[in-house]
């Protein structure tokens, strides 16, 4: 075993710890309950809205042309991608009320419940919408027409 020794100066203070003079922080979730639910909403909120504009300046161009069912035939590839990019807008929302739902209900329980059967029943309809675009762009009829065949 080694000794060490301290040389220590008259002006040079000790400083002595103790249990009971370490302050604890306080947890986070003991100054804020609902911190970690914000935390997810708004994160949900950004997915939502750049998927969002992200599927519909995807989508918007082809919509607005004259021939729509030659620019989706041309173009089925996006089309899908657009479609599988809202479905994520989609979820992202349905995640924001299921979220949203254990704190809302302690304001109003049955509001709470319907805005989230709500955002439950716009997501399924939205899924039948996607899923007509898919059979849409990927019909090989469709395509064969447009290309004259």
């Amino acid at each position: 075993m080694t000794q060490t020794k301290t040389h220590t100066n008259e002006k040079e203070t000790k400083m002595i710890t103790s249990p009971i003079s370490i302050q604890q922080r306080p947890m986070e979730e003991d100054i804020n309950p609902n911190r970690r639910t914000a935390v997810l909403v708004g994160a949900l909120f950004l997915i939502s809205t750049a998927t969002f504009i992200l599927s519909n300046a995807l989508i918007s161009p082809l919509l607005g042309s004259h021939n729509f069912l030659a620019a989706v035939a041309d173009h089925s590839q996006l089309i899908i991608a657009a479609t599988l990019i809202a479905l994520i807008e989609g979820t992202a929302t349905v995640g924001i009320a299921l979220a949203l739902y254990p704190i809302l209900k302690r304001q109003h329980p049955a509001l709470a419940l319907g805005y989230a059967s709500m955002r439950i029943a716009e997501l399924a309809i939205a899924a039948v919408g996607f899923g007509l675009s898919w059979a849409l762009a990927g019909d090989p009829e469709c395509q064969g027409r447009k290309r004259g065949e």
